[in-house]
């Protein structure tokens, strides 16, 4: 099948400055949507609570170079997250104390600049038809709203990367400019470098930055010209001068034997052979586009390739070199792509708008209508799935409240648009439906296990069983949830031996212990045992104990 442009009359359609800055503030509107709901209700889970907790302590500290957590330094993530997390809080006023939708607020505005990111590089890379429609897909997605909604450092991440992205390509994409005029957007490149290595390391914003340069090197046949429009040196050493400096400040106040063994020494950099050749990053992530499967990757296989002389090298090769790079990393992760979710929605996006326009061919009909009927059915099988969940915990009203919205929106749009471009008001229509999906199912909470409310029930029973001096403990179990619940160090014991002395150190002569059920303790007779709360997590029950040293019996006359 041959493709073709974008028709003229689609084109149109978004021409006026107005028209196109009103349906990115619309799109925009809809990406808050998603994005903003429950992300308060939804208890924390242990991944996001390091992000939480560790902002908490670094305030309480007064620390804000050193990130600590459960009272020991945390050598896991850069600081940027926290940061920003800390400076959320701050502005509401709550400092020291954090909350769960503080971290969640970065998130969400970084899911939120990926969608206006989205816009920006659809419409310099393509046609404002395809911007609007790759905004659409980047806002409905499963992966801009589960990361929305999570309290951890992948969000932002995968903003500042989309940013490298964004601004390498724009920098490359201009005519060679002579003098001081071309610093600029170089320096917009490894700013975003920087801010990505500070929120998470430096792997996906080098691979990204790599795959734009061979795109350019390719198109310039030189590797001199990009790299002179980079002005690859001089950045290199401000990003490591940015990055560095703070790094060197943390292997002064911490030993630098425990630093070197730590991931941000980049123990996780070094590459791993041993799983060559797994495709894991060729579908794994592909999760990441749900609801939009069944139009974005025929789009993409039967499509994108053919597109490729178009332009969309600037998208393949980024994409390409990262899946490679993290197919020989030491962790198997599908949510490390989300920082490539850009140009795999503007690839999907491109490819999908250009096969609706190819069915002005007569053979080319059936297959773009079946598709697009597949993905209707998805979508409303979806809706489905989210009506029977919610109905059976109990929280059908905002789902149906949603989906009842969205289907408003998206009949009225639809209705308007399809007599003259029926194809683009499915599109529309389509895009709206599927935004309607995640408001509805953000606020019952049926997306999120069960387990992580049962968790979160426990621990906030354990902090509220812990008053005063009475210590919390736990045996067998992570302590995370537990150190925010109560705000305070909660040390993991390895034996019945360290229980025991724990006891025995309590002002109180009580300890409160979260333990598996499963690793039942051998106490001695002179220690009394209550069961307070329990709940079944990960194939096993966790109980909640407080333990008390029985008081001496009183001595007996003698007869």
């Amino acid at each position: 099948m041959q493709t073709e442009e974008v028709p003229a009359g689609w084109r149109v359609l978004l021409d006026a400055p107005k028209r196109w800055w009103t349906t990115c503030a619309g799109i925009v509107l809809l990406a808050l949507v998603v994005c903003v709901p429950a992300l308060e209700q939804v208890p924390l889970e242990s991944h996001e609570v390091f992000v939480v907790q560790t902002t908490r302590e670094m305030a309480a500290r007064g620390d804000w170079l050193l990130p600590y957590f459960n009272g020991a330094p945390r050598l896991k993530k850069p600081p940027l997250n926290y940061w920003l997390t800390g400076l959320v809080a701050r502005l509401d006023g709550s400092l020291p104390d954090v909350r769960a939708w503080h971290a969640r607020a970065v998130s969400a505005a970084a899911a939120v600049g990926m969608v206006v990111l989205t816009l920006m590089l659809g419409a310099a890379l393509f046609d404002r038809i395809t911007a609007a429609f790759a905004g659409l897909v980047m806002a409905s997605s499963a992966g801009v709203f589960t990361f929305a909604h999570a309290a951890r450092p992948d969000m932002l991440y995968a903003f500042c990367t989309s940013g490298v992205l964004v601004a390498a390509i724009v920098q490359l994409r201009r005519p060679p400019i002579v003098g001081q005029r071309d610093w600029p957007g170089a320096v917009w490149v490894w700013l975003a470098v920087a801010a990505a290595t500070l929120c998470k390391g430096p792997q996906l914003p080098v691979l990204a930055l790599f795959g734009v340069f061979t795109q350019a090197a390719i198109v310039s046949r030189s590797w001199r010209v990009p790299a002179r429009a980079l002005r690859l040196w001089p950045g290199l050493l401000g990003v490591t001068a940015l990055c560095g400096s703070w790094w060197l400040v943390l292997s002064v106040r911490v030993d630098f034997s425990q630093l070197a063994d730590s991931q941000l020494a980049g123990s996780l950099l070094l590459p791993q052979f041993a799983r060559w050749g797994d495709p894991y990053y060729f579908y794994r992530p592909l999760q990441l586009l749900v609801p939009w499967l069944p139009l974005a990757v025929p789009g993409v296989l039967l499509f994108g390739l053919r597109e490729a002389r178009r332009g969309t090298g600037w998208l393949w090769w980024p994409l390409v070199v990262a899946c490679v790079g993290l197919s020989l990393g030491r962790q198997y992760r599908y949510f490390y792509l989300l920082a490539m979710l850009l140009p795999l929605v503007l690839l999907a996006s491109r490819a999908v708008v250009v096969a609706l326009a190819a069915t002005t061919q007569r053979s080319a009909r059936p297959l773009v209508w079946l598709v697009l009927a597949l993905q209707l059915l998805t979508s409303v099988a979806g809706a489905g799935w989210l009506l029977v969940k919610s109905g059976q915990s109990g929280w059908l009203t905002p789902v149906v409240l949603s989906l009842a919205l969205g289907l408003i929106l998206a009949g009225g749009l639809f209705a308007r648009l399809r007599e003259g471009e029926p194809r683009l008001a499915a599109l529309v229509a389509l895009g709206i439906f599927n935004v309607s999906l995640w408001p509805g199912a953000a606020l019952s909470g049926v997306l999120w296990s069960k387990d992580r409310y049962a968790d979160a029930r426990l621990a906030s029973a354990a902090a509220q069983a812990a008053t005063g001096a009475t210590p919390l403990a736990t045996f067998g179990v992570s302590p995370t949830l537990m150190v925010y619940a109560a705000n305070r160090h909660v040390p993991m014991l390895a034996s019945e031996r360290d229980v025991l002395g724990a006891l025995a150190r309590s002002p109180t002569g009580s300890l409160v212990l979260v333990a598996r059920s499963d690793r039942p303790l051998h106490l001695p007779v002179g220690v009394s045992v209550r069961e307070v709360s329990h709940v079944r997590a990960g194939g096993h029950q966790n109980v909640l104990l407080v333990l008390r040293t029985a008081p001496p019996l009183p001595a007996q006359p003698s007869p």
